[in-house]
């Protein structure tokens, strides 16, 4: 039953940070998993990192250059397009989600989302904080990528979500580990402290 859903990732706004990296192994891993995959997003110049998934988004390159609340409206309406007359689906969300909670509710679409930071943390207005523990409370299900965000979901929010950490890229980190670094015991007294960032 599971095999034959068809999951639509939400990124609007795909750029080039850690939530970006886990964009890549996490829809590259679903979709050996289930028979569909697509994403919605308003970027497609990173169209080469993704395999055997659907792209739904603009055609052209005109909204990379602009910013990541014009690309999530643009997306929202790709999305109400990808989805609205579907009934196997599942919307996975890793950004944006509170605008995607609202149209999956309204469609009567299941919505899970990932958090990769808790959202009371990004505003001080109590208006935003009640509207954000109301909405993720609609979600079927939450997940988030460490212990304390977990318990943050649980007692500001009311929402147990599921823990599971970021994925790491196993095959980049063997190929890393292989090189060889030039001149590291040059001073052979003193202290080597190797910092990797892939």
């Amino acid at each position: 039953m599971m095999k034959s859903l068809e999951i639509i990732i939400f990124f609007p706004s795909i750029e080039s940070g850690g939530a970006d990296k886990n964009l890549f192994m996490i829809s590259n891993f679903l979709s050996k998993k289930f028979r569909k995959i697509s994403i919605v997003t308003s970027s497609n110049k990173y169209k080469k990192k993704f395999k055997n998934i659907n792209f739904i988004s603009p055609a052209s390159m005109f909204w990379e250059k602009f910013g990541r609340n014009l690309k999530t409206l643009i997306s929202v309406i790709y999305l109400i397009k990808a989805i609205l007359f579907k009934k196997d689906i599942i919307v996975f969300s890793l950004q944006s989600n509170i605008i995607s909670i609202i149209i999956c509710k309204l469609l009567f679409k299941k919505i899970i989302t990932r958090s990769n930071s808790f959202p009371n943390d990004w505003t001080k207005n109590p208006l935003k904080k009640f509207i954000f523990k109301k909405i993720y409370q609609l979600a079927d299900k939450t997940i988030v990528n460490s212990i304390a965000i977990k318990k943050k979901f649980n007692y500001f929010y009311n929402v147990n979500p599921f823990h599971i950490y970021n994925p790491i890229d196993k095959s980049r980190i063997i190929s890393l580990s292989k090189k060889k670094i030039k001149n590291i015991y040059k001073y052979k007294k003193s202290l080597k402290i190797i910092f990797i960032l892939f």
